[in-house]
Parts: C-alpha cells; structure tokens; sequence
C-alpha cells in the first residue's frame, strides 16, 4: 500500500528553541498519517495479523539530508505508522524500516510510505518465524 502526503519533514536534531514549537510540528506529522493513512493501514494490518512488515518513508525535497537527519526527520510519522499497524517502533518489533529521498523541484515537499506485508515468512525483518 503507498501513500503520499504533501508534508515537509525536518531534521529537528539540527533545531534549537523552544520545544513547544517541535511538539505542535510532530502532532501535526502525526494527525495527517493518522488521517490520510490510518484508515488504508489498519484494515492491512487486520487482514494480514502476524504478518511482518517493510516500510519504506520517502522523502522529495529540493535538499538531501544526510542519512541520520533522513532517520530523525521521520520519527513522528514513523510512531504513527507503528501505531495504526498495531506495533510498536522498537528493534524488536515485526516492522522493518527504510528510508529514501530524491531530489524534487523548488520548494516541493512530500513524503511517500510504502506499506508492504509479509505473512509467510519474516525474512525482510531479519527474523525467523521462530523467534517471533
């Protein structure tokens, strides 16, 4: 399942002020994939439970970031994510995530996650469905 939102993410470990001003940007990044993808993701996640998954954030902005910056810049989309798939973020967890960007036009910015699952085998995740 892929989703695109006209969203801009931002490397909030380079940002300094006040904290009130990142808490209202991840609420945000969290009410729009609530919005647009939680409804897509949480009848996957019903119909394929157990099942584990490879996300992928995509990032298209006229700028690359360096690949922790890419890491930070998802954080709050990434918890929704977790959270509507019925998981959560931590290593443990049945979700493996992937990160990409390419370069878009000026002042074009928009995040793309693709959802797919893997209910036969967990390979993609690392893991064997033993230790599951």
């Amino acid at each position: 399942m892929r989703f695109e939102l006209s969203i801009r993410v931002r490397n909030s470990s380079n940002e300094r002020g006040n904290w009130r001003k990142g808490a209202a940007l991840a609420r945000s990044q969290r009410e729009s994939v609530s919005l647009v993808c939680g409804p897509g993701l949480r009848i996957l996640a019903k119909g394929n439970q157990g099942a584990c998954w490879l996300v992928t954030f995509g990032r298209i902005a006229p700028r690359p970031f360096d690949d922790d910056g890419l890491a930070i810049s998802f954080k709050a989309i990434r918890d929704e994510v977790a959270k509507q798939l019925g998981h959560d973020d931590n290593p443990d967890s049945k979700i493996k995530w992937a990160y990409s960007q390419r370069r878009g036009e000026v002042k074009e910015h928009s995040v793309v996650i693709t959802v797919t699952p893997n209910p036969k085998s967990c390979a993609e995740c690392g893991r064997t469905l033993e230790t599951l």
